[in-house]
């Protein structure tokens, strides 16, 4: 088998409205053999493939896929069932795919869904590789370091779970939603309404807010000027000055680095001289400065609010083994670190606990090592802080938050100048009212993760997702320009022109692309036949945009799909029998087809 073509269908396409790969796959001599006809390759397969056996495929019912196996079903359409499974085991969802006979003998599109190009590729690798395994005679074959392969690349090149969040809400609301690069920076809205957000930072939040929230000793200043309650603590930049500073503050203390984030080398509850003397042994040599804080007895809560509002809260816990009796600490992390809810960094629910410095440092606070052995039954906590990073956990308790204590977060947030802010605080129960001299606020974060609200160990799930894209668009008219696609086979240009002219005025500048160019207003960016949705998205991402009219031509939507998910007015100038034969498109019904998608996406209060 040869794959041929490989295209990747961002938006709305012929095959369906989602993310869409498309395979030209020549399955050579075996379109002479179709499933029945091949000695044992259906047991095989769905030995090695299990749930396929559930698939309905086109029949509707479970199992329908198995029947079209037993009856003779061709490869291309093995390996579109075979794709989707994979990325199911995965943990990436898929449902839909479609195999399509060519003109040509032996040539098929084979369509799949996809979340992420590299992973949804490599599932159709896997497949191909599978059934040419199963037809060589191959006795073992190790599908589950496929799925590895699959799982990897996805969690690698993937969105972030707190911006994944926030992409997800957008297009719920249908929202314009694009990811830039390669990393967590999303536009939401386009043209003169597009905002930008990085994780959980927004292009409305302030600059020196950010900076306020990332220096500590500053923070501290700024809340204690405003009367709201945080540790007394000083800064140390010598080993002698954290001694100096013990002195003064008095046990238990915790340390932690004065620039540090995601709770990364904070040790906790250092009771005495003795304690610290292990810990200082242990600290960061190129850490230049350390803030010393009297240690606040209580609980560890993450407070977040967006736009003055408390949208989540959660008790945070520290990562912690149990003992057997038998095995190491190092062992006992290890084995957790297997728990399919952890993941590197924050590709899962729950982080992996770091074999680090930082498990090292505290388990030296008690005398203990990795290789120390816990007795049966007791538990040792492994981190002194219970961030998510550092492979704490979390439990949801936004309905049990005391007015005075959301009223607390909402001013510290205020006080930095955060319109997103994760506010960490210490008390003993966050259900009664606030005690100053018992509590107090740790750290106001910009950027805060919202991973735990997404995903508790425990208790309820909070979309703060939506909580943050409501706040940058409370509806779809203030995010997205509106846009006029045309299409048909004669007429596109001369209509696309029109439109653009009738729209223009002094107050409204029209983005436009057509078959000789792409213009913001009377400004020509490119010349050329620039009716692809590339053109499109230039128009559609122009910060000086107010309405774009947009040339969709039949040969940018098979090549990417369109470059919008949705459309305010679709014009279908006509249909007539013109390039037909080429990618798929050989009978004008399947011409017509693929034209009506500009019309399928026209918003229900817009017009075609």
């Amino acid at each position: 088998m040869m794959i041929n073509r490989v295209r990747y269908l961002k938006g709305p396409n012929y095959f369906a409205y989602t993310p869409t790969i498309c395979i030209e796959l020549d399955i050579g001599e075996l379109e002479e053999k179709p499933s029945d006809s091949i000695p044992g390759f259906n047991e095989k397969l769905l030995k090695a493939l299990p749930n396929l056996g559930s698939h309905t495929c086109s029949k509707g019912y479970r199992g329908g896929f198995a029947e079209r196996l037993r009856k003779g079903t061709w490869m291309g359409h093995i390996l579109e069932h075979m794709t989707i499974e994979l990325q199911n085991l995965a943990g990436i969802e898929a449902i839909r795919g479609k195999t399509i006979m060519m003109e040509k003998k032996g040539v098929y599109y084979v369509t799949f869904d996809y979340q992420e190009p590299h992973s949804g590729l490599q599932a159709f690798l896997a497949a191909k590789d599978i059934v040419e395994a199963i037809l060589s005679g191959e006795k073992l074959i190790n599908v589950q370091s496929y799925v590895k392969q699959i799982e990897q690349l996805y969690y690698k090149n993937k969105l972030g779970p707190s911006t994944e969040a926030i992409f997800k809400a957008a297009q719920a609301k249908d929202i314009p939603v694009e990811r830039m690069g390669d990393e967590s920076l999303l536009r939401l809205g386009t043209g003169t309404r597009q905002k930008y957000v990085q994780a959980t930072i927004s292009s409305q939040t302030s600059n020196i807010a950010v900076e306020n929230s990332c220096d500590k000793s500053l923070t501290k200043s700024i809340l204690r000027g405003c009367g709201l309650p945080v540790p007394e603590g000083e800064v140390a930049h010598s080993i002698e000055d954290i001694f100096a500073s013990a002195d003064r503050l008095g046990f238990p203390l915790v340390i932690k680095p004065y620039n540090g984030r995601q709770g990364q080398g904070v040790i906790t509850h250092i009771k005495n001289k003795d304690e610290l003397f292990n810990v200082i042994n242990c600290l960061e040599l190129h850490v230049e400065k350390y803030i010393v804080e009297r240690h606040i007895e209580g609980h560890d809560y993450r407070l977040l609010i967006v736009n003055g509002e408390l949208i989540a809260a959660s008790l945070r816990l520290p990562p912690y083994v149990i003992g057997n009796g038998k095995e190491t600490i190092r062992s006992l992390i290890e084995k957790e670190n297997c728990n399919e809810l952890r993941g590197e960094g924050h590709e899962k629910p729950m982080s992996k606990i770091p074999l680090t410095h930082t498990v090292t440092c505290y388990l030296e606070k008690s005398n203990r090592t990795l290789d120390t052995i816990p007795n049966q039954g007791e538990l040792v906590q492994v981190v002194g802080n219970a961030n998510l990073s550092t492979g704490g956990k979390a439990i949801d308790v936004t309905d049990q938050v005391h007015p005075t204590i959301k009223n607390m977060a909402v001013a510290a947030a205020k006080a930095i100048g955060l319109d997103i802010a994760g506010i960490d605080f210490i008390c003993e129960d966050i259900s009664k009212p606030i005690e100053h001299s018992r509590t107090a606020i740790i750290e106001v974060n910009a950027a805060p993760g919202i991973r735990m609200h997404h995903y508790p160990s425990e208790g309820k799930k909070r979309d703060v997702g939506k909580a943050i894209v409501d706040y940058l668009f409370p509806t779809r008219e203030e995010a997205a320009i509106p846009i006029i696609a045309v299409t048909g086979t004669n007429g596109k240009t001369t209509t696309t022109r029109l439109v653009h002219y009738f729209l223009t005025n002094d107050k409204t500048k029209v983005g436009m692309t057509n078959s000789d160019g792409v213009y913001i207003g009377d400004e020509v960016l490119d010349q050329g036949d620039c009716s692809g949705p590339v053109s499109a998205r230039m128009v559609l991402a122009h910060p000086e945009v107010d309405v774009a009219v947009l040339e969709t031509a039949r040969g940018g939507i098979l090549r990417e799909g369109l470059a919008f998910r949705k459309c305010d007015v679709g014009i279908i100038t006509n249909v007539s029998e013109d390039h037909l034969g080429r990618d798929g498109i050989d009978t004008l019904d399947d011409l017509i087809k693929l034209k009506r998608l500009v019309a399928e996406v026209v918003m229900k209060t817009g017009y075609c």
